[in-house]
């Protein structure tokens, strides 16, 4: 069971990682040259990082199980947010 724990938390953060290292290369890209020069990698960050997002936040509440699901968290919240 930790060791699954382990695994979901790690692919949660390699999916936070990808998704803060494009956002990071967008950002330097549009620095240096443009934002128009750099509208595919802005498309691809709006592509990419919702679908990163929504992974974690679905672990998330799968590893906290029942209490996941419940109100009182802000897990729900999220991802309903993450889903419109």
């Amino acid at each position: 069971v930790f060791l699954t724990l382990q695994r979901q938390i790690a692919d949660c953060k390699s999916d936070l990682d990808c998704a803060r290292a494009i956002t990071l290369l967008c950002a330097d890209k549009i620095d240096r040259i443009g934002a128009k020069a750099a509208r595919g990698d802005i498309s691809m960050i709006k592509y990419a990082v919702p679908d990163f997002v929504l992974r974690i936040v679905d672990k998330a509440m799968q590893v906290h199980g029942g209490m996941g699901m419940c109100e009182d968290t802000m897990l729900p919240r999220a991802y309903s947010y993450v889903r419109t």
